[in-house]
């Protein structure tokens, strides 16, 4: 909405979905974003827990709040990874060494050549440093688009629900880059439909 509010857009038995899927993944990919504007912890709730998956944060500046829920929430088992940019473990270095006290990975990768944070970059060192195989992004347009940019998404979950907000809002669901033209838009092939209550999510897969 036009003053930022969110909860809830989609119905209990969406959210419900969500979680059993949170559930079945190594790891839960958002972005500082994310955190500073609804405060997630990220973790499957009243569903079967097949796993345990480790919280990710993409926080480049070093913003992460150290009272913030998913930080808390390390001491219950519910593992967290901050990655961040190498300048930050200096600049803020109480900061860092109160997160790592406290449980939590944090992680430094350079930025490209045009200042970037590279998500491949943290992607790749999550196979090798901590065995995951599976990662769901729960994030903003601005991760998103970034991952969009870098080619990152295979398969994307669309929730719809028959909420109307009017033009108070001009978020887009995803970032990043623009396009010039409709025939370079990215194209996705939707492979499921399903209906939860009078919500509908829609199950799509990057096009071949």
């Amino acid at each position: 909405t036009s003053s930022g509010d969110s909860k809830w857009i989609s119905n209990e038995h969406s959210r419900r979905s969500v979680h059993r899927l949170r559930a079945k993944v190594d790891a839960i990919v958002t972005g500082i974003g994310t955190v500073l504007a609804d405060d997630p912890l990220l973790t499957a709730r009243d569903v079967p827990v097949r796993r345990v998956a480790r919280r990710v944060v993409v926080d480049p500046k070093g913003r992460l709040p150290l009272d913030c829920q998913l930080v808390r929430s390390v001491t219950g088992g519910a593992p967290l990874t901050v990655a961040v940019a190498p300048s930050v473990l200096e600049r803020n270095a109480d900061w860092y060494r109160t997160l790592l006290e406290r449980g939590v990975d944090v992680v430094a990768f350079e930025p490209n050549a045009e200042g970037r944070f590279v998500i491949a970059d943290l992607l790749r060192w999550l196979v090798a440093e901590r065995q995951v195989s599976t990662a769901m992004v729960e994030s903003g347009p601005k991760l998103l688009g970034a991952m969009h940019d870098e080619g990152l998404l295979n398969q994307l979950l669309v929730f719809i629900a028959p909420t109307l907000l009017g033009d108070s809002t001009s978020q887009s669901p995803v970032g990043g880059s623009a396009v010039a033209s409709i025939a370079e838009a990215a194209r996705y092939r939707l492979d499921h439909v399903k209906r939860f209550g009078d919500d509908l999510r829609l199950l799509y897969s990057a096009a071949d």
